[in-house]
């Protein structure tokens, strides 16, 4: 009869926990990082500019992100990116202060890693003026294919 008592309070102790792991499990939710990076439309040469990414998860400000950085680049020369790390300033607001060496169409890309997530928006920036410094139409084609991109991971998620 002892051996029946504990076989039961053993299988009872089983069937609490496994009750218990399940119930947390359901309660897990997981919410979508989301960056809003802020880069102004224009800026002059040799101008320090504020670049910015304000990093949510769900209406939580993330103040811990895992790595913020904002890669760089010319239009056409991607392959010359420039990777600066953001630090955090207050209230979930990531930023970094560049200064452009040149006139040109530039791209910048925040690469934000959070909750076991990664979230890379790209906006564009024109530096002084372009057509003087000798750019290129590449910025047009570019921004194209980001813009099929945004859609492409829109139909993924519907």
């Amino acid at each position: 009869m002892k051996k029946f008592g504990l076989i039961l309070l053993l299988s009872l102790g089983l069937v609490a926990c496994t009750q218990q792991e399940s119930t947390e499990n359901e309660e897990v939710e997981v919410l979508p990082l989301e960056v809003n990076l802020a880069v102004p439309a224009n800026g002059e040469k040799n101008e320090e500019i504020t670049l910015t990414a304000e990093v949510y998860y769900g209406d939580e400000k993330v103040t811990d992100a895992t790595e913020v950085l904002f890669e760089i680049w010319k239009d056409g020369e991607k392959e010359e990116s420039q990777k600066v790390e953001g630090k955090h300033s207050e209230n979930g607001i990531y930023e970094v202060m560049y200064t452009f060496e040149e006139d040109g169409v530039y791209f910048v890309q925040s690469h934000v890693t959070a909750k076991d997530q990664h979230n890379m928006p790209k906006k564009q920036i024109v530096i002084g003026n372009p057509e003087e410094a000798g750019s290129t139409d590449e910025s047009h084609n570019d921004l194209d294919e980001s813009h099929e991109e945004s859609h492409h991971h829109g139909d993924e998620t519907v």
